[in-house]
């Protein structure tokens, strides 16, 4: 199967680049091929026209999304669907956790993690050495 994730009106959108990086929002038209008009309703990402090169869309879409809506409508839709608390539940989230808690690491606990993730490594390659013997 091809894709499962399409551009659509009532899409959650993830902003991968530019100045409003790691804000939600969700499609609100379709501009073009390759823009589209989105809102963040609560988390501060403004109404704009963004390339869809730039989000990262993601597998939670608001039901009954009319096109072109307001932005008291959109944060009506976005608050019925509980996109923010659906949103912490997805790969997306979870990566950025990650990411925001390495990024903050000095030195030596990065040292640290190397170490463990080399220890990891060497159990994981004893236990399929066994396996394969078997």
């Amino acid at each position: 199967m091809g894709f499962k994730v399409f551009v659509q009106v009532g899409r959650a959108v993830l902003i991968a680049k530019g100045p409003e990086t790691g804000k939600l929002g969700v499609v609100v038209e379709i501009v073009s091929e390759k823009s589209v008009l989105i809102d963040g309703p609560t988390n501060g990402a403004s109404r704009q026209v963004i390339s869809v090169s730039h989000l990262t869309l993601l597998p939670i879409v608001l039901p009954k999304f009319p096109r072109g809506a307001r932005s008291g409508t959109v944060a009506k839709k976005w608050a019925n669907a509980d996109v923010e608390n659906k949103f912490e539940k997805t790969r997306h989230a979870r990566q950025m956790v990650v990411r925001g808690k390495r990024s903050g690491l000095s030195d030596f606990q990065r040292f640290v993690v190397a170490r463990l993730k080399k220890q990891r490594s060497v159990e994981v390659r004893k236990v399929i050495g066994k396996i394969r013997k078997e």
